[in-house]
């Protein structure tokens, strides 16, 4: 996915300078506000701070990290994102960026509004590998300005995660737009475990910030597995067909014994048992793994698995039906014809049959 970066919020003035006008902020009640402090490559080594109140007092009444308020400093050290939740009309005033050394930004003043967009979170829940949608709100006299969808994380949140823009119709995040309802969906597509957590529908109020209006916790429950039954007979073999998405390809791909919690250490492999065979395809979007000569100590369960993480399971079972001779020996000379007697169970009448051909590099 191609992703924005968002230089224009980024362009907060530089402690210390000459101060301009007051810069205008804006937050509605019950939603939050993201605000950015841009800070010279000469502060990196010195502690920065966000705070409220006048040029002189402000230094002395710091914002810091609680249940409301977060601040996360990049990893150059040269800015510094303001995240205030849950605002009130007390959020409204002047705040700074600030440094250690005593030096400050132009003020920012904060002006708390009304509004009906930011009174409930939203909860979703979506499946692994499946597609959700979020609508989030905002207020009418917002209608022409950019949206945005953020994800918030421990250390630091995704500002630029999608903005409304055309957008890539391939993109695992798109944006559409209702603005007579005052509304914008975001769907997210192919969804992972690792897209749970807290995300923010805001707007840009201005160059210097955004104003949040719906916080969003989604939840990602993992797909269910498929389970496929397969039933074997002493002294015969079976080929199972493991298959994996296209987006799979180049991870590892395995066949284990076992449940959830102990397939993974249960690895089947040519040199642990001699009667295992697997071949994955040159593409690797599916493995084909088999046994010979089949005993009833083979029943169980087993999974088709990539990397640490399980996804077919396969329950064997073993009748104890003689079907299965002993291997037939066939000699022919090259050019001639060889006809070969295949026993199966009356069950299988109907069924297709098949005849394999078991190659060396298996």
């Amino acid at each position: 996915m191609k992703r924005v970066l968002f230089f224009a919020l980024c362009l907060i003035s530089v402690p210390g300078r000459i101060a301009k006008s007051e810069r205008k902020l804006k937050a509605f009640l019950n939603g939050g506000v993201l605000i950015f402090c841009k800070f010279g490559d000469k502060f990196r080594e010195k502690q920065k701070y966000f705070c409220k109140g006048n040029i002189s007092t402000c230094p002395n009444n710091r914002l810091a990290n609680n249940s409301r308020v977060f601040q996360y400093e990049n990893t150059h050290r040269d800015y510094l994102t303001i995240l205030i939740t849950n605002i009130t009309s007390n959020d409204t005033g002047t705040y700074h960026c600030g440094v250690e050394d005593g030096s400050s930004d132009d003020p920012m003043s904060l002006n708390v509004k009304p509004g009906d967009c930011c009174d409930t979170p939203i909860s979703i829940h979506g499946q692994e590998g499946g597609t959700v949608s979020i609508r989030c709100k905002y207020p009418a006299e917002s209608r022409e300005n950019t949206k945005h969808f953020c994800k918030q994380h421990e250390k630091f949140i995704e500002s630029d995660l999608i903005e409304s823009k055309p957008s890539d119709i391939n993109a695992k995040y798109l944006m559409s737009q209702n603005e007579n309802r005052n509304i914008f969906t975001v769907t997210i597509h192919e969804l992972e475990m690792k897209d749970a957590g807290i995300y923010w529908c805001g707007v840009r109020t201005d160059g210097y910030s955004v104003a949040l209006t719906n916080k969003v916790n989604l939840q990602i429950t993992g797909s269910e597995r498929q389970v496929i039954q397969v039933k074997g007979y002493p002294r015969g073999g079976i080929v199972i067909l493991c298959k994996f998405g296209d987006q799979r390809q180049h991870n590892q791909k395995y066949f284990c014994k076992g449940n959830a919690t102990t397939c993974s250490y249960n690895r089947l492999t040519r040199d642990s048992d001699s009667r295992f065979f697997q071949h994955g395809q040159v593409l690797w979007d599916f493995l084909t793994v088999g046994f010979t000569n089949l005993t009833s100590g083979d029943a169980g369960t087993y999974h088709c698995a990539e990397n640490e993480e399980l996804h077919t399971e396969v329950r064997l079972s073993i009748e104890n039906d003689d079907y299965c001779d002993l291997p037939v020996e066939e000699t022919r000379e090259k050019g001639g014809n060889v006809s070969i007697a295949c026993h199966y169970p009356e069950e299988y009448r109907d069924h297709t049959k098949h005849l394999c051909e078991a190659r060396a590099e298996w």
